[in-house]
Protein backbone atom coordinates (compact mmCIF):
# COMPACT_ATOMS: atom_id res chain seq x y z
CA UNK A 1 0.00 0.00 0.00
CA UNK A 2 0.86 3.31 -1.40
CA UNK A 3 0.36 6.39 1.06
CA UNK A 4 0.78 9.63 -0.97
CA UNK A 5 1.19 13.29 0.09
CA UNK A 6 -1.63 15.96 -0.36
CA UNK A 7 1.39 18.03 -1.65
CA UNK A 8 1.88 15.24 -4.82
CA UNK A 9 2.12 16.82 -8.12
CA UNK A 10 -0.51 15.94 -10.34
CA UNK A 11 0.60 13.40 -12.83
CA UNK A 12 3.79 11.95 -11.34
CA UNK A 13 5.85 9.99 -13.15
CA UNK A 14 8.58 7.07 -11.42
CA UNK A 15 11.37 6.78 -13.60
CA UNK A 16 13.28 3.74 -13.78
CA UNK A 17 15.32 2.98 -10.55
CA UNK A 18 19.06 1.26 -10.49
CA UNK A 19 20.56 -0.64 -7.69
CA UNK A 20 24.07 -0.14 -6.77
CA UNK A 21 24.64 -3.52 -8.56
CA UNK A 22 23.07 -2.57 -11.82
CA UNK A 23 19.73 -4.66 -11.77
CA UNK A 24 17.19 -2.22 -12.97
CA UNK A 25 13.87 -2.51 -11.27
CA UNK A 26 10.20 -2.40 -13.06
CA UNK A 27 8.81 1.29 -13.30
CA UNK A 28 5.29 2.10 -13.11
CA UNK A 29 3.64 5.53 -13.91
CA UNK A 30 1.08 6.55 -11.27
CA UNK A 31 -1.36 9.46 -12.15
CA UNK A 32 -2.31 11.29 -8.88
CA UNK A 33 -6.11 13.03 -9.49
CA UNK A 34 -5.79 16.38 -7.24
CA UNK A 35 -9.59 14.52 -6.04
CA UNK A 36 -10.94 11.00 -5.60
CA UNK A 37 -14.40 12.00 -3.82
CA UNK A 38 -15.97 8.65 -2.12
CA UNK A 39 -18.87 8.32 0.28
CA UNK A 40 -18.46 5.93 3.52
CA UNK A 41 -21.10 3.27 3.92
CA UNK A 42 -22.58 1.70 6.74
CA UNK A 43 -22.35 -1.35 4.44
CA UNK A 44 -18.28 -0.65 4.01
CA UNK A 45 -18.19 -1.44 0.52
CA UNK A 46 -19.34 1.94 -1.00
CA UNK A 47 -22.54 0.87 -1.84
CA UNK A 48 -26.10 1.51 0.16
CA UNK A 49 -27.19 3.73 3.05
CA UNK A 50 -24.34 6.49 3.63
CA UNK A 51 -22.80 6.53 7.19
CA UNK A 52 -25.14 10.01 8.36
CA UNK A 53 -26.32 12.07 11.22
CA UNK A 54 -27.97 15.01 12.10
CA UNK A 55 -27.49 18.10 13.70
CA UNK A 56 -27.62 16.49 17.05
CA UNK A 57 -25.39 13.86 16.30
CA UNK A 58 -27.96 11.18 16.13
CA UNK A 59 -27.50 8.67 12.97
CA UNK A 60 -29.78 8.62 10.53
CA UNK A 61 -31.58 5.30 10.64
CA UNK A 62 -35.25 3.75 9.34
CA UNK A 63 -36.61 5.11 12.71
CA UNK A 64 -34.87 8.61 12.64
CA UNK A 65 -34.96 9.84 8.82
CA UNK A 66 -33.63 13.18 7.81
CA UNK A 67 -36.00 16.25 7.60
CA UNK A 68 -35.96 18.02 4.61
CA UNK A 69 -34.25 21.57 5.38
CA UNK A 70 -32.50 19.99 8.22
CA UNK A 71 -28.90 19.49 8.71
CA UNK A 72 -27.10 16.55 7.81
CA UNK A 73 -23.53 15.20 7.84
CA UNK A 74 -21.68 12.31 6.06
CA UNK A 75 -18.29 10.95 6.02
CA UNK A 76 -16.40 11.02 3.20
CA UNK A 77 -12.75 10.76 1.49
CA UNK A 78 -10.69 12.02 -0.99
CA UNK A 79 -11.80 15.32 -1.10
CA UNK A 80 -8.28 17.18 -1.60
CA UNK A 81 -6.38 19.74 0.09
CA UNK A 82 -7.03 21.98 2.81
CA UNK A 83 -6.43 25.70 3.98
CA UNK A 84 -4.19 25.34 6.29
CA UNK A 85 -2.00 22.72 4.16
CA UNK A 86 -2.58 19.64 6.20
CA UNK A 87 0.52 17.95 7.69
CA UNK A 88 1.26 14.48 5.45
CA UNK A 89 0.27 11.06 7.97
CA UNK A 90 -1.13 13.30 11.14
CA UNK A 91 -4.34 14.05 12.05
CA UNK A 92 -4.71 17.89 11.91
CA UNK A 93 -5.92 19.42 15.87
CA UNK A 94 -8.58 20.80 15.07
CA UNK A 95 -10.93 20.08 11.65
CA UNK A 96 -9.30 21.43 8.47
CA UNK A 97 -12.13 23.05 5.36
CA UNK A 98 -11.41 21.88 2.31
CA UNK A 99 -9.57 24.25 -0.36
CA UNK A 100 -12.56 23.60 -2.62
CA UNK A 101 -15.81 22.99 -0.93
CA UNK A 102 -17.50 19.92 -3.07
CA UNK A 103 -21.24 19.98 -4.51
CA UNK A 104 -23.95 17.62 -2.85
CA UNK A 105 -26.66 16.47 -4.43
CA UNK A 106 -29.63 14.46 -2.81
CA UNK A 107 -32.39 13.01 -5.29
CA UNK A 108 -30.91 15.17 -8.01
CA UNK A 109 -31.18 18.41 -5.75
CA UNK A 110 -28.39 20.73 -5.12
CA UNK A 111 -28.01 20.74 -1.62
CA UNK A 112 -26.69 24.16 0.19
CA UNK A 113 -25.04 25.50 2.95
CA UNK A 114 -21.86 22.90 2.32
CA UNK A 115 -19.25 22.53 4.23
CA UNK A 116 -16.12 19.93 3.93
CA UNK A 117 -13.64 19.53 6.43
CA UNK A 118 -10.79 17.40 7.22
CA UNK A 119 -11.37 15.59 10.33
CA UNK A 120 -9.44 15.66 13.43
CA UNK A 121 -10.63 12.29 14.72
CA UNK A 122 -9.65 9.82 11.63
CA UNK A 123 -7.28 9.85 9.51
CA UNK A 124 -8.33 10.88 6.25
CA UNK A 125 -11.40 11.52 6.82
CA UNK A 126 -13.54 14.63 5.69
CA UNK A 127 -17.17 15.46 7.20
CA UNK A 128 -19.35 16.88 4.84
CA UNK A 129 -22.29 19.01 6.17
CA UNK A 130 -25.10 20.49 4.05
CA UNK A 131 -28.93 20.87 4.33
CA UNK A 132 -31.21 18.55 3.01
CA UNK A 133 -33.45 19.91 -0.15
CA UNK A 134 -36.58 21.43 1.21
CA UNK A 135 -38.42 19.71 -1.68
CA UNK A 136 -37.53 16.47 -1.68
CA UNK A 137 -39.60 13.51 -1.38
CA UNK A 138 -39.60 10.80 1.20
CA UNK A 139 -37.81 7.59 1.46
CA UNK A 140 -34.24 6.17 0.44
CA UNK A 141 -33.02 9.33 -1.56
CA UNK A 142 -29.56 8.58 -3.51
CA UNK A 143 -26.66 10.94 -2.63
CA UNK A 144 -23.26 11.81 -4.48
CA UNK A 145 -20.79 14.35 -4.13
CA UNK A 146 -19.16 16.22 -7.21
CA UNK A 147 -15.87 18.12 -6.93
CA UNK A 148 -14.26 19.93 -10.20
CA UNK A 149 -14.77 16.96 -12.82
CA UNK A 150 -14.69 13.76 -10.14
CA UNK A 151 -18.15 12.64 -8.78
CA UNK A 152 -18.15 10.05 -6.05
CA UNK A 153 -19.67 6.48 -5.74
CA UNK A 154 -23.55 6.89 -5.27
CA UNK A 155 -25.06 6.29 -1.71
CA UNK A 156 -28.13 6.80 -0.13
CA UNK A 157 -29.61 9.10 3.06
CA UNK A 158 -33.17 7.77 4.47
CA UNK A 159 -35.67 10.74 4.12
CA UNK A 160 -38.89 11.62 5.49
CA UNK A 161 -40.82 13.56 3.40
CA UNK A 162 -41.26 17.83 2.15
CA UNK A 163 -44.45 17.30 4.90
CA UNK A 164 -41.71 18.17 7.87
CA UNK A 165 -41.30 15.52 10.31
CA UNK A 166 -44.49 13.25 11.59
CA UNK A 167 -45.92 13.64 14.76
CA UNK A 168 -45.54 11.40 18.00
CA UNK A 169 -48.02 9.23 19.44
CA UNK A 170 -49.37 8.35 22.61
CA UNK A 171 -50.53 4.91 21.99
CA UNK A 172 -51.26 2.89 25.16
CA UNK A 173 -51.28 2.30 29.02
CA UNK A 174 -51.08 -1.47 30.61
CA UNK A 175 -53.03 -2.33 32.44
CA UNK A 176 -55.73 -0.26 31.04
CA UNK A 177 -58.30 -0.97 33.53
CA UNK A 178 -58.22 -2.32 36.72
CA UNK A 179 -58.38 -1.49 40.44
CA UNK A 180 -55.59 -0.94 42.93
CA UNK A 181 -53.92 1.49 45.51
CA UNK A 182 -50.06 0.57 44.32
CA UNK A 183 -49.12 0.12 40.34
CA UNK A 184 -46.85 -0.40 37.53
CA UNK A 185 -48.27 1.43 34.81
CA UNK A 186 -46.51 0.57 31.35
CA UNK A 187 -47.17 3.80 29.16
CA UNK A 188 -46.26 3.46 25.35
CA UNK A 189 -45.35 6.74 23.17
CA UNK A 190 -43.94 6.52 19.44
CA UNK A 191 -41.67 8.69 17.52
CA UNK A 192 -41.70 8.04 13.78
CA UNK A 193 -38.53 10.22 14.18
CA UNK A 194 -37.17 8.01 16.75
CA UNK A 195 -37.46 8.27 20.34
CA UNK A 196 -34.68 10.66 20.46
CA UNK A 197 -36.90 13.13 18.86
CA UNK A 198 -39.46 13.27 21.83
CA UNK A 199 -39.06 15.65 24.21
CA UNK A 200 -41.50 14.98 27.27
CA UNK A 201 -44.43 12.30 27.88
CA UNK A 202 -46.59 13.15 30.42
CA UNK A 203 -48.75 10.50 32.13
CA UNK A 204 -52.20 11.85 34.63
CA UNK A 205 -54.54 9.73 36.75
CA UNK A 206 -57.14 12.59 36.94
CA UNK A 207 -61.31 12.63 36.56
CA UNK A 208 -60.49 15.09 33.29
CA UNK A 209 -57.78 16.34 31.48
CA UNK A 210 -57.83 19.56 33.07
CA UNK A 211 -58.28 17.87 36.79
CA UNK A 212 -62.01 18.56 37.07
CA UNK A 213 -61.54 20.31 40.21
CA UNK A 214 -60.67 17.36 42.18
CA UNK A 215 -57.10 15.89 43.06
CA UNK A 216 -55.06 14.10 40.68
CA UNK A 217 -51.67 12.67 39.80
CA UNK A 218 -49.85 14.10 37.04
CA UNK A 219 -46.15 12.12 36.07
CA UNK A 220 -43.65 13.57 33.61
CA UNK A 221 -40.96 12.38 31.95
CA UNK A 222 -37.86 14.44 30.85
CA UNK A 223 -36.73 12.07 27.84
CA UNK A 224 -33.76 13.87 27.50
CA UNK A 225 -32.78 14.73 30.43
CA UNK A 226 -33.83 11.10 32.00
CA UNK A 227 -35.89 12.38 34.46
CA UNK A 228 -38.96 12.23 36.72
CA UNK A 229 -41.21 14.71 38.06
CA UNK A 230 -44.46 15.15 39.63
CA UNK A 231 -46.98 17.87 40.05
CA UNK A 232 -46.33 19.08 43.44
CA UNK A 233 -49.15 20.68 45.92
CA UNK A 234 -47.74 23.98 45.53
CA UNK A 235 -48.66 23.86 41.62
CA UNK A 236 -45.43 23.21 40.67
CA UNK A 237 -43.38 19.81 39.57
CA UNK A 238 -41.04 18.57 42.05
CA UNK A 239 -38.16 16.60 40.55
CA UNK A 240 -36.17 15.55 38.40
CA UNK A 241 -35.03 11.95 39.87
CA UNK A 242 -33.53 9.23 37.83
CA UNK A 243 -35.57 6.43 36.97
CA UNK A 244 -34.31 3.36 39.44
CA UNK A 245 -32.60 5.48 42.01
CA UNK A 246 -34.56 5.20 45.50
CA UNK A 247 -35.99 8.65 46.43
CA UNK A 248 -38.90 9.94 48.38
CA UNK A 249 -38.88 13.27 46.65
CA UNK A 250 -41.97 12.61 44.56
CA UNK A 251 -45.28 12.68 45.93
CA UNK A 252 -47.93 15.22 46.82
CA UNK A 253 -51.72 14.55 48.66
CA UNK A 254 -52.55 12.37 45.84
CA UNK A 255 -50.08 9.76 45.17
CA UNK A 256 -46.38 9.10 44.76
CA UNK A 257 -43.91 7.94 42.30
CA UNK A 258 -41.49 4.67 43.88
CA UNK A 259 -38.96 5.92 41.43
CA UNK A 260 -36.44 2.79 42.70
CA UNK A 261 -39.01 0.45 40.64
CA UNK A 262 -39.90 2.82 37.77
CA UNK A 263 -37.89 2.12 34.39
CA UNK A 264 -37.47 3.34 30.80
CA UNK A 265 -37.10 1.25 27.77
CA UNK A 266 -36.73 2.42 24.30
CA UNK A 267 -37.12 0.44 21.48
CA UNK A 268 -36.91 1.68 17.73
CA UNK A 269 -39.76 4.12 18.01
CA UNK A 270 -41.26 3.29 20.74
CA UNK A 271 -40.85 4.44 24.54
CA UNK A 272 -42.19 2.88 27.26
CA UNK A 273 -42.48 4.40 30.73
CA UNK A 274 -43.04 1.75 33.72
CA UNK A 275 -44.22 3.98 36.56
CA UNK A 276 -44.62 2.56 39.64
CA UNK A 277 -47.34 4.87 41.73
CA UNK A 278 -48.62 4.00 44.81
CA UNK A 279 -51.87 5.93 45.37
CA UNK A 280 -52.71 8.03 49.28
CA UNK A 281 -56.09 8.13 50.97
CA UNK A 282 -58.42 10.39 50.00
CA UNK A 283 -57.84 10.03 46.34
CA UNK A 284 -60.07 6.53 45.81
CA UNK A 285 -62.49 6.47 43.35
CA UNK A 286 -62.44 5.58 39.27
CA UNK A 287 -59.89 7.74 37.44
CA UNK A 288 -59.03 8.29 34.05
CA UNK A 289 -55.97 7.64 32.68
CA UNK A 290 -54.09 9.94 29.76
CA UNK A 291 -51.10 9.96 27.64
CA UNK A 292 -49.30 12.79 25.78
CA UNK A 293 -46.26 13.24 23.88
CA UNK A 294 -44.20 16.34 22.87
CA UNK A 295 -41.46 16.29 20.10
CA UNK A 296 -38.43 18.51 19.70
CA UNK A 297 -40.16 19.86 16.77
CA UNK A 298 -42.60 21.27 19.33
CA UNK A 299 -45.37 18.85 18.40
CA UNK A 300 -48.05 17.98 20.76
CA UNK A 301 -50.48 14.80 21.32
CA UNK A 302 -53.12 16.69 23.67
CA UNK A 303 -54.40 14.22 26.33
CA UNK A 304 -55.23 11.46 25.03
CA UNK A 305 -57.50 8.97 27.14
CA UNK A 306 -56.20 5.86 27.45
CA UNK A 307 -57.64 3.56 30.23
CA UNK A 308 -59.25 3.80 33.53
CA UNK A 309 -58.06 2.58 37.39
CA UNK A 310 -60.71 2.57 40.04
CA UNK A 311 -58.13 3.57 42.65
CA UNK A 312 -58.18 1.73 46.62
CA UNK A 313 -57.24 3.50 49.16
CA UNK A 314 -53.86 1.57 50.64
CA UNK A 315 -54.14 -0.91 52.99
CA UNK A 316 -52.24 0.27 56.42
CA UNK A 317 -49.17 -1.20 57.16
CA UNK A 318 -49.05 -3.86 60.29
CA UNK A 319 -47.58 -2.15 63.28
CA UNK A 320 -46.41 -4.76 66.46
CA UNK A 321 -45.12 -4.35 69.22
CA UNK A 322 -43.23 -6.94 71.68
CA UNK A 323 -44.13 -7.08 74.33
CA UNK A 324 -47.92 -6.98 72.96
CA UNK A 325 -49.47 -6.92 76.56
CA UNK A 326 -48.27 -7.53 80.75
CA UNK A 327 -47.31 -5.37 83.75
CA UNK A 328 -44.65 -3.55 85.56
CA UNK A 329 -43.07 0.21 86.08
CA UNK A 330 -40.67 -0.47 83.70
CA UNK A 331 -40.25 -1.67 80.47
CA UNK A 332 -38.31 -1.83 77.02
CA UNK A 333 -41.05 -1.94 74.23
CA UNK A 334 -39.82 -3.08 70.86
CA UNK A 335 -41.87 -1.05 68.04
CA UNK A 336 -42.00 -2.42 64.32
CA UNK A 337 -43.12 0.37 61.86
CA UNK A 338 -42.72 -1.10 57.94
CA UNK A 339 -41.44 1.00 55.21
CA UNK A 340 -43.40 1.02 52.24
CA UNK A 341 -42.10 -1.37 48.89
CA UNK A 342 -39.56 0.95 47.32
CA UNK A 343 -38.98 3.42 50.01
CA UNK A 344 -37.35 1.21 52.41
CA UNK A 345 -34.64 2.42 55.00
CA UNK A 346 -35.28 6.17 53.53
CA UNK A 347 -34.65 8.61 56.88
CA UNK A 348 -37.75 10.53 56.12
CA UNK A 349 -40.89 10.14 58.23
CA UNK A 350 -42.09 9.31 61.45
CA UNK A 351 -43.01 7.35 64.47
CA UNK A 352 -45.27 7.31 67.51
CA UNK A 353 -45.91 5.56 70.58
CA UNK A 354 -49.11 6.42 72.78
CA UNK A 355 -49.43 4.64 76.02
CA UNK A 356 -53.59 6.10 77.33
CA UNK A 357 -56.94 5.08 77.76
CA UNK A 358 -58.08 6.16 74.17
CA UNK A 359 -56.24 7.96 71.09
CA UNK A 360 -57.16 11.34 72.20
CA UNK A 361 -55.73 10.68 76.01
CA UNK A 362 -59.43 9.67 77.19
CA UNK A 363 -59.55 12.69 79.79
CA UNK A 364 -56.85 10.90 81.68
CA UNK A 365 -52.39 11.05 82.20
CA UNK A 366 -50.98 9.57 79.22
CA UNK A 367 -47.39 9.03 77.98
CA UNK A 368 -46.80 9.84 74.23
CA UNK A 369 -43.52 9.41 72.51
CA UNK A 370 -42.46 10.63 69.07
CA UNK A 371 -39.36 9.61 67.11
CA UNK A 372 -38.23 11.83 64.17
CA UNK A 373 -36.23 9.15 61.49
CA UNK A 374 -35.03 12.66 59.52
CA UNK A 375 -33.48 14.31 62.32
CA UNK A 376 -33.05 10.63 64.48
CA UNK A 377 -34.63 12.56 67.49
CA UNK A 378 -36.73 11.52 70.11
CA UNK A 379 -39.35 13.49 71.59
CA UNK A 380 -41.63 13.14 74.37
CA UNK A 381 -44.97 14.94 74.93
CA UNK A 382 -45.07 17.21 77.93
CA UNK A 383 -47.01 18.26 80.50
CA UNK A 384 -46.96 21.94 79.41
CA UNK A 385 -48.46 20.86 76.62
CA UNK A 386 -44.99 20.95 73.81
CA UNK A 387 -42.82 18.02 73.06
CA UNK A 388 -39.59 17.83 74.89
CA UNK A 389 -36.50 16.90 72.83
CA UNK A 390 -34.78 16.40 70.89
CA UNK A 391 -32.18 13.57 72.40
CA UNK A 392 -30.38 11.16 70.29
CA UNK A 393 -31.40 7.46 71.11
CA UNK A 394 -28.26 5.69 72.54
CA UNK A 395 -27.40 9.16 74.63
CA UNK A 396 -27.90 9.96 78.33
CA UNK A 397 -30.25 12.50 79.17
CA UNK A 398 -32.99 13.63 81.71
CA UNK A 399 -34.55 15.53 79.10
CA UNK A 400 -37.71 13.41 78.48
CA UNK A 401 -39.66 13.15 81.47
CA UNK A 402 -43.08 14.33 82.95
CA UNK A 403 -45.55 13.33 85.62
CA UNK A 404 -46.32 10.37 83.27
CA UNK A 405 -43.22 8.89 82.23
CA UNK A 406 -39.48 9.20 81.81
CA UNK A 407 -37.61 7.45 78.88
CA UNK A 408 -34.23 6.01 79.03
CA UNK A 409 -32.69 7.85 76.03
CA UNK A 410 -29.39 5.84 76.88
CA UNK A 411 -31.06 2.31 76.28
CA UNK A 412 -33.14 3.27 73.66
CA UNK A 413 -32.40 2.40 70.03
CA UNK A 414 -33.94 3.61 66.40
CA UNK A 415 -32.92 1.66 63.07
CA UNK A 416 -33.80 0.02 59.68
CA UNK A 417 -34.28 -3.85 60.67
CA UNK A 418 -35.56 -6.22 57.83
CA UNK A 419 -37.19 -3.32 56.15
CA UNK A 420 -38.64 -2.13 58.75
CA UNK A 421 -37.62 0.98 61.38
CA UNK A 422 -37.37 -1.00 64.44
CA UNK A 423 -37.64 1.39 68.29
CA UNK A 424 -36.77 0.06 71.09
CA UNK A 425 -37.98 2.51 73.70
CA UNK A 426 -36.69 2.37 77.64
CA UNK A 427 -40.35 3.21 79.29
CA UNK A 428 -40.63 3.81 83.32
CA UNK A 429 -43.88 4.87 84.06
CA UNK A 430 -45.53 7.44 87.05
CA UNK A 431 -47.70 7.11 89.50
CA UNK A 432 -50.48 8.94 87.62
CA UNK A 433 -49.87 6.24 84.77
CA UNK A 434 -50.98 3.63 87.22
CA UNK A 435 -53.53 1.22 85.92
CA UNK A 436 -54.49 -0.66 82.43
CA UNK A 437 -53.67 1.38 79.39
CA UNK A 438 -53.59 0.66 75.42
CA UNK A 439 -50.74 0.92 73.69
CA UNK A 440 -51.41 2.85 70.21
CA UNK A 441 -47.96 2.97 67.24
CA UNK A 442 -48.65 5.86 64.61
CA UNK A 443 -46.04 6.29 61.93
CA UNK A 444 -46.09 8.61 58.65
CA UNK A 445 -43.77 7.17 55.95
CA UNK A 446 -41.17 8.82 53.62
CA UNK A 447 -44.13 9.60 50.81
CA UNK A 448 -46.59 10.93 53.31
CA UNK A 449 -49.04 7.99 54.26
CA UNK A 450 -49.89 8.36 57.73
CA UNK A 451 -51.85 5.68 59.49
CA UNK A 452 -53.44 7.40 62.16
CA UNK A 453 -53.24 5.35 65.75
CA UNK A 454 -53.43 1.87 65.74
CA UNK A 455 -53.96 -0.49 68.88
CA UNK A 456 -50.87 -2.84 69.18
CA UNK A 457 -51.27 -4.04 72.88
CA UNK A 458 -52.57 -3.28 76.30
CA UNK A 459 -49.77 -2.62 79.58
CA UNK A 460 -50.90 -2.42 83.44
CA UNK A 461 -48.65 0.23 85.16
CA UNK A 462 -48.01 -1.03 88.80
CA UNK A 463 -46.84 2.26 89.73
CA UNK A 464 -46.90 2.71 93.55
CA UNK A 465 -46.78 5.52 95.77
CA UNK A 466 -43.34 7.03 96.23
CA UNK A 467 -42.06 5.92 92.52
CA UNK A 468 -40.51 8.06 90.67
CA UNK A 469 -41.04 8.14 86.87
CA UNK A 470 -37.41 8.04 85.88
CA UNK A 471 -34.59 5.66 84.87
CA UNK A 472 -33.03 3.29 87.55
Amino acid sequence: MICLSLGCPLFAQKEPEKRPSGQTLATATINVSPYSPGIFTLSGDGHGRARAEDAAGFALTDSHLAVPGSVVSISATGLGQTVPPAVTGQIPATPLTTAVTPLVFVAGQKATGVLAQLSSTSFGVYKVTFTVPAAIGPGEQPLFLQIGAYSSNLASIPVQGALGPMPPTADSVTPASGSGSNQTFSAVYSDPNGTQDLAWTQLLFAVAPNGGGQPFCFVHYDRAGNGLWLYGDGGFFVGPVTPGTVSAGLKNSACAVNTSATTITQFGSALTLNARVAFKTGFAGPKNIYLRAYDRSEQDTGWLHRGTVDVNNPTPPILAVSPPSGAGSAQIFTANYPDAPGFIGLSLGWAQMLFAVATDGGGQPFCFVHYDRAGNGLWLYGDSGFFLGPVTPGVSSNLLQNSSCSIDTAATTAGSVSGALELRLSVFFGQTMAGARNIYLRTLSPIGLDTGFLPAGTWTSTVTAGDHPAPI
